[in-house]
């Protein structure tokens, strides 16, 4: 039960509001459509992938939701890390991203 809590607040807060600025700013500067795709295929995957983390392991959880609050963390690095997948996206995205 508190693991899904966790999921649900990791999902809404955290997951969610940083993939639809990750696409917005990539949408607006003109990224490569593929670019684009890749990333949102990491969302969606991300999602479920986080989930089943975080009910396994709601430190982890925890701890990953405060360091990407205090910035120590991004949650690109998180899904890059439990996805291979999202590596390739954000290597691709990461020069619209922080430029």
């Amino acid at each position: 039960m508190i693991g899904d809590l966790i999921a649900w607040v990791f999902a809404v807060f955290v997951v969610e509001p940083a993939m639809a600025s990750a696409n917005d700013k990539l949408a607006a500067l003109r990224a490569p459509q593929e670019t684009i795709r890749l990333v949102g295929d990491c969302a969606r995957r991300g999602g479920p992938i986080l989930a089943e983390r975080t009910m396994a392991e709601p430190g982890w959880a925890v701890t990953t939701i405060a360091r990407i609050w205090m910035g120590t963390t991004r949650i690109e690095a998180v899904l890059a890390d439990l996805d291979p997948g999202c590596a390739e996206a954000y290597t691709q995205a990461r020069p619209f991203l922080n430029g």
